[in-house]
């Protein structure tokens, strides 16, 4: 790498701000900025009633699938935007932008930080990493739903947590992902990765929170949620069994969470020794949502590409092979996707992903390369040289 190159790499990783700013600007850039979704109106209007006490009406239409603070976010967004006296879609888009491009900049950061190497490779990692996440429109507005990219994070950082026998923190933050949106629990396999007593207050804390940002509004009586069906979109699991534009209950939901939930489970399971577990089995909880939704919106995935771009990085940084795995994880789905037509394609990426935690398993990275003949393997770069010098 040039010195030129390597400053600019050293300068990414130290002002990681700056790279999340500049991928908020060309992702806001490159999305519609006269264009919000009707989502916005309806969670801002929802948003409304829960922030001023008012719980029977922020569920009371079963059109409202998301959490109480997700509605809470787009409504403080929405009054700020009208008391600055702000143009209302190119800001409301930057806002939900800027959130993305956060979580996904942060995501790789928190990935890449363990790892040995020096503050060069990390940025360079993390550089590639973004710009890879805004190439393919993984950072943009969302639809107004600023809780794929919210989840993929504390996700992320739930397992950290736990992994780290900080099990009361672990289950704080996955109850605060769950405050986003119910579908966050799909994620409460990651508290395995916590040992003993741990996973049992880190049970307790999400719980409490759970019931804390939820526990008001089903209290109300005005609770809805529960009577919403989704159509069957082209190309999901349940159109392609069932029939394009067939209504899927809330009662398939479960069984999806419940895959999803064992999928994550699992996988921290096998991996609870591996580093690398932070981002493989949150990935694979996402993988598994997505493959089987019956909506297949294009942003649901966009946690999992924050992830694995990550641990691609990470991998990469290492020098380890199995970055092919992880690599092929990453761009399956889309492969399969622009040739089907279907995200259900991301179940073969959950096998790929099963299959990268087994070889995961393996203490160490597992070199690209292998030593030259003649070269003994060695735990030290010096010892190496001095067997391969001539006598």
């Amino acid at each position: 790498m040039m010195p030129s190159a390597r400053r600019l790499a050293s300068w990414c990783w130290s002002h990681w701000y700056a790279v999340a700013a500049l991928a908020a600007v060309l992702a806001t850039l490159d999305c519609d900025l006269q264009w919000v979704p009707a989502d916005w109106a309806l969670f801002e209007a929802h948003g409304d009633a829960l922030l001023h006490g008012s719980f029977d009406r922020v569920f009371d239409d079963p059109v409202v699938q998301t959490g109480p603070l997700a509605l809470a976010l787009v409504a403080v967004l929405g009054s700020a935007v009208r008391v600055l006296h702000l143009p209302a879609a190119p800001s409301e888009v930057a806002a939900m932008t800027a959130i993305s491009a956060g979580c996904c900049v942060t995501v790789v950061r928190r990935v890449l930080a363990p790892t040995s190497a020096d503050d060069t490779a990390r940025g360079a990692g993390l550089l590639l990493a973004t710009a890879y996440a805004v190439g393919v429109g993984a950072v943009g507005m969302d639809l107004a739903h600023p809780t794929h990219a919210l989840i993929g994070l504390l996700w992320l950082l739930t397992a950290l947590e736990a992994r780290a026998g900080r099990g009361t923190r672990a289950g704080l933050l996955l109850g605060l992902a769950t405050a986003f949106d119910s579908w966050a629990l799909m994620g409460v396999g990651l508290l395995l990765l916590a040992q003993g007593r741990d996973r049992l207050r880190a049970a307790a804390a999400c719980l409490a929170v759970t019931a804390l940002s939820w526990g008001p509004e089903v209290a109300s009586g005005s609770f809805h949620m529960g009577e919403f069906d989704w159509d069957a979109r082209r190309g999901s699991l349940p159109a392609l069994l069932l029939g394009l534009g067939t209504p899927v209950p809330w009662s398939y939901r479960l069984a999806q969470g419940g895959l999803a939930i064992a999928a994550g489970a699992g996988l921290a399971l096998l991996l609870r020794r591996s580093p690398h577990a932070v981002w493989v089995a949150p990935a694979a909880v996402v993988a598994v949502r997505v493959a089987l939704d019956p909506l297949q919106a294009a942003y649901y995935s966009d946690p999992a590409v924050y992830l694995l771009v990550a641990g691609v990085a990470a991998l990469a940084i290492a020098r380890d092979r199995r970055v092919l795995l992880a690599a092929l994880a990453l761009l399956l789905p889309g492969w399969l996707d622009a040739v089907t037509g279907s995200l259900v394609q991301w179940l073969p990426s959950t096998a790929v992903l099963v299959g990268l935690g087994v070889a995961l398993r393996a203490p160490g990275p597992l070199p690209l390369s292998l030593p030259a003949r003649g070269v003994r393997r060695s735990s030290s770069p010096a010892a190496a040289r001095a067997s391969a010098s001539p006598r």
